[in-house]
């Protein structure tokens, strides 16, 4: 296993978050990321135009980020979005004006595993930083 396959392991030992593996994925492959976390206890998902998909959290009352002209056009409303990492490197965090992050711009083929953590008490130290407030999402992409 790489590193990331072996965060996933231990973080999925705990048992705090909502986890996906290959296998099933595998089941999911003929559906859109965004159908396979909408299937997830505990995930919100916003849709846009265009396919566009975002995870949204539940506790809109924490933080609502000031979107994107671009997403605004895409159909985005105002949410509270969660954070998004993909093989360890954050590619949404919620800053001002961030431009989302569309879910399905990867398909269930591409994924290795997935990790969903819904609020900073149940994140892993490595990705709960100051904005995580609205949840985690961890994509690790096949190699």
């Amino acid at each position: 296993l790489d590193l990331g396959m072996n965060m996933f392991e231990e973080n999925r030992k705990v048992g705090l978050g909502r986890f996906l593996t290959r296998d099933d994925l595998a089941k999911m492959e003929n559906r859109t990321l965004a159908a396979v976390f909408a299937g997830m206890t505990g995930v919100n998902m916003a849709s846009g135009h265009a396919g566009r998909s975002w995870i949204a959290s539940a506790r809109v009352a924490f933080r609502k980020q000031i979107l994107d002209s671009i997403d605004i056009g895409a159909g985005a409303k105002q949410a509270c979005y969660a954070n998004v990492y993909l093989d360890n490197l954050l590619v949404y965090s919620g800053r001002e004006r961030e431009p989302l992050f569309n879910i399905n711009t990867f398909s269930p083929q591409q994924i290795e595993a997935i990790e969903y953590y819904a609020g900073p008490s149940s994140t892993p130290t490595q990705f709960n930083i100051l904005n995580a407030t609205c949840g985690v999402v961890v994509i690790r992409t096949r190699r």
